[in-house]
């Protein structure tokens, strides 16, 4: 059912489908065998097509649509209220970067406010830069939501200074384009 690949494609993003099929699990909704896309597709009012990849095809809702989903999701369909940026980051980036916010919700409350707000940062940031993170390696995003938490976690604060995360995201960027360039 789903692909599991280690290549990234443009806009793909590895083991999101995996992720997001556990959310729908939790959501309630049926297995892929018994109508999942179309149950999906009508609750989104989208197209069968684009619930597809979303299920299947490890690739995600771009830009803030991926909140939007989650956000009714955790409001309409789970019997907690989740952090719906934190689970959009969970779903994003995988359990090496943001832990699992189903699985101890009470230990790490706080690492989803911070996380979510972090991947918010970024991706205003990002579109104010004009770097597109959604086709930029997933080493590179990963390495950049590692050391934003890390500067966080280290230095006590409440989020990365906007500085560092524009250094951040140039030096990716222009590690990205290198790579493009045989460099």
């Amino acid at each position: 059912m789903v692909k599991d690949s280690k290549k990234k494609e443009p806009g793909s993003c590895p083991g999101f489908s995996k992720r997001f099929n556990q959310l729908l699990d939790l959501a309630g909704y049926p297995s892929f065998n018994q109508g999942r896309l179309t149950v999906l597709a009508e609750d989104l009012n989208m197209s069968m097509a684009g619930a597809r990849k979303w299920i299947v095809e490890d690739t995600p809702p771009r830009g803030s649509k991926l909140v939007d989903v989650c956000e009714m999701l955790a409001k309409e369909k789970l019997s907690k209220r989740y952090n719906p940026r934190r689970i959009a980051c969970w779903l994003e980036y995988g359990e090496d970067i943001v832990p699992n916010p189903f699985s101890n919700p009470k230990s790490i409350e706080k690492d989803h406010a911070i996380m979510g707000n972090i991947y918010v940062l970024v991706h205003n940031k990002a579109k104010k830069l004009k770097i597109d993170i959604y086709t930029m390696d997933s080493q590179l995003i990963d390495e950049i939501y590692k050391e934003l938490m890390e500067d966080v976690m280290a230095n006590k604060l409440k989020e990365p200074s906007k500085a560092l995360i524009s250094s951040l995201l140039v030096q990716a960027d222009k590690k990205q384009k290198d790579k493009k360039q045989g460099h």
